[in-house]
């Protein structure tokens, strides 16, 4: 037993030392985060061609009508498997998240010259039609940004413009059509008597429309237009909705609403269902959508030509394995050895500062790691390929903020050693929050004296372990012959050591 302890010793010492250098190269490679695709697809395109006939919503036909055949479609989809054009996702800004997705809606929309139409078509096992106490009905709507460019995001309810939402809803559809209702099951409330009529609220106006005219800037400004002249009727068959929204091209009050020409448009969609939960802001919605409005065939060479709108840029992928590891070797030689073999490429050096350009699009930085040397001047370039940007560096207050397809600068001096985040200072999009790099001032002193004191721990506990004492070699053979004598030898005979 005793000759075995000292290969457990090291057998242990070993498979310590392994699960340590296993650890420090899993945290190693993992030091960026786990590798993610945040390209930017192009949005769909939904074809809207203009068809010199109007369709008529008081007939139950127009769902019918032979036009929809010739009109655009668009599938979008919530499931991967789902053939579609383009994605439904659950509204990022409500709980729970994600439960209840409509699986797929086709839309399709056409023009008359005058008015536009919309046809969404998705699968619903129940038809809800009633706003009451925890029931909610189903509905459909289609927002407009009123900006001169889209968002970068596609909440419902406005994120960084205002914008114009035609929303139908299946409740006010029974009431202004005059359909079976089913009544709510509440009764008046009789508790709070100084009311006038303690029941339900009931509309002081005829209803106008099946549809609401609605405004927001943001979540919580959600304000509805006087008048409207969105109209809208649905039908639900066979565990199938159908809804037909429809509006004029151009509105009577041109601030307060989307005007449509012939060109391009950018459209979000958005869908509730009622009998799951969805109300508000829990909806599955799309991403924005291009529409591509028609001109009329006589005169499309003096119609308004599509407005410009600047194509989002795919952002590059990260590096490879095999970049990460020559990464990781360089970063390491910088360590031990106090350069900068990995520093950010500088242009047109100044004559007290060193230029380093920084290229931004979303949602990465163009380097993602600057390593510079303490007490050196720097001037930072920011350009952005895309959308507005910013760069502001933790620890250091530098803070650059650049218009897109513009450039900034801001000149300072790198006197503070150590390893620094920065990161995107403007809202640019959905993975803003991950658009970082990484401010690399000297080397990284307290890293390196850890990696130094793990490996002298290393080496001192080989050395305790292996280590000859001496005598220890004698004694050891020693105790080998008094436990075995040698031939010929009594028990009284001593064994003496040479």
């Amino acid at each position: 037993m005793k000759r075995s302890a000292p290969y457990l010793v090291a057998g242990i010492s070993a498979v310590t030392v392994a699960l340590f250098l296993g650890l420090a190269y899993y945290g190693w490679t993992h030091r960026w985060g786990t590798p993610a695709d945040t390209s930017i697809q192009a949005p769909p395109t939904l074809a809207v061609p203009r068809l010199d006939r109007a369709l008529g919503l008081s007939s139950p036909e127009a769902f019918d009508n032979g036009l929809w055949n010739e009109s655009g479609l668009l599938r979008l989809a919530a499931k991967a498997e789902v053939e579609h054009d383009g994605v439904l996702l659950h509204q990022v800004t409500s709980a729970p998240r994600g439960a209840n997705l409509v699986p797929s809606v086709d839309v399709r929309a056409f023009h008359d010259g005058a008015n536009i139409y919309f046809l969404f078509e998705w699968p619903d096992d129940v038809e809800s039609r009633v706003h009451d106490v925890g029931t909610w009905p189903d509905a459909v709507a289609v927002a407009f940004s009123l900006a001169e460019e889209p968002p970068d995001a596609s909440i419902m309810m406005g994120f960084q413009s205002v914008v114009n939402i035609w929303q139908w809803k299946a409740d006010l559809d029974a009431e202004f059509w005059n359909e079976e209702r089913p009544q709510a099951d509440a009764s008046p409330n009789e508790r709070y008597s100084y009311e006038a009529k303690a029941a339900f609220p009931e509309r002081e106006a005829p209803l106008e429309s099946a549809c609401q005219d609605i405004l927001s800037a943001r979540p919580g400004t959600v304000t509805l237009q006087a008048n409207t002249a969105v109209a809208g009727r649905g039908r639900w068959r066979d565990g199938v909705w159908r809804v037909i929204i429809t509006r004029p091209l151009t509105a009577e009050e041109p601030v307060q609403a989307v005007q449509l020409h012939p060109g391009t448009v950018y459209a979000a969609f958005g869908l509730w269902n009622g009998d799951k939960g969805d109300r508000g802001s829990r909806k599955s919605i799309s991403d924005w959508v291009r529409l591509e409005l028609e001109a009329a065939k006589e005169s499309a060479a003096h119609d308004l030509a599509p407005s410009a709108v600047a194509e989002p840029m795919a952002a590059a992928a990260g590096p490879d394995l095999l970049d990460a590891a020559a990464e990781a070797l360089t970063w390491a030689g910088d360590l031990l050895l106090g350069g900068t073999a990995h520093a950010a490429e500088s242009t047109d050096p100044l004559p007290t500062a060193r230029l380093i350009t920084i290229e931004a699009r979303r949602f990465q930085y163009e380097p993602y790691i600057i390593r510079v040397k303490r007490g050196e001047r720097l001037t930072l370039r920011l350009q952005s390929l895309d959308v507005q940007h910013g760069l502001f560096i933790d620890g250091y207050g530098v803070n650059i903020k650049v218009e897109p397809g513009g450039q900034a600068e801001q000149t300072f001096v790198a006197d503070r050693p150590g390893r620094y985040t920065f990161r995107c200072s403007v809202t640019c999009g959905e993975f803003h929050p991950y658009m970082v790099g990484y401010f690399v001032v000297g080397p990284n002193r307290r890293l390196g004296l850890f990696v130094g004191a793990a490996l002298a721990a290393s080496v001192a506990g080989f050395w305790i372990v292996f280590r000859r004492r001496p005598g220890a070699a004698a004694s050891g053979d020693a105790v080998q012959q008094e436990s075995a004598p040698t031939e010929g030898s009594g028990p009284a005979d001593e064994v003496r050591p040479a």
